[in-house]
């Protein structure tokens, strides 16, 4: 796949609000459209009005996991593509056969590497 230097839309979910905002803020130093959300529920909203075509999202979240929220949010899709990075301290070959059984596209142990999130921006839809 060609990458793309299309700005992405991208959605950074984490209970952590530092490393969150951090994530994001790196994101648009790349050239990219970031948003926030603090916890699952919060995801499935934030989603839904901001149309992202990447979500890096932690599992572990309060109100709803990452796995219930990344469901609820790809129900919502239609048609629409998005890329889902499932972004944990969680990094057992066993976690990361969840997270892509659960629909998440990648699995990635906290922190991200910079070069690898440049390849999954310049990949996303």
């Amino acid at each position: 796949m060609q990458p793309s230097t299309t700005p992405r839309r991208v959605l950074v979910v984490d209970d952590n609000v530092d490393a969150c905002e951090s994530l994001a803020a790196v994101v648009e130093m790349f050239g990219h459209v970031s948003a926030t959300a603090f916890d699952g529920q919060e995801a499935v909203e934030v989603a839904a009005a901001f149309h992202p075509d990447l979500i890096l999202m932690d599992i572990t979240l309060p109100r709803l996991s990452g796995y219930e929220a990344a469901a609820l949010i790809r129900a919502d899709l239609g048609n629409r593509e998005v890329t889902f990075v499932a972004l944990t301290g969680w990094g057992r070959e066993e976690d990361r056969l969840e997270a892509l059984a659960a629909g998440f596209h990648h699995h990635v142990v906290k922190p991200i590497d910079f070069s690898l999130l440049k390849q999954l921006l310049g990949n996303a839809p």
